[in-house]
């Protein structure tokens, strides 16, 4: 099996990867059916305790990560 065959398999119809077609400002594009709609739902739906970024000896969550950046975003939306 070489890699479009592959990829033909799990982007198919009914699996977890398929592809659509969905309009992007008036051009057709493909896209992951069942992909997260923003960054935000992808973190959503992702939080955990599991390692998501190590920088040198640091390591940082995914829950981490969610409450830097909605502390970070809730500062930037105080000063609008």
């Amino acid at each position: 099996m070489n890699r479009l065959e592959a990829f033909a398999m799990v982007s198919a119809p009914g699996q977890p990867l398929e592809m659509i077609e969905v309009d992007v400002y008036g051009r057709s594009c493909r896209d992951y059916k069942y992909a997260p709609q923003s960054l935000r739902d992808l973190y959503q739906q992702n939080l955990s305790d599991k390692t998501f970024v190590v920088f040198e000896q640091e390591r940082y969550s995914f829950l981490n990560i969610w409450e830097a950046a909605s502390a970070f975003g809730a500062g930037l939306d105080d000063r609008l």
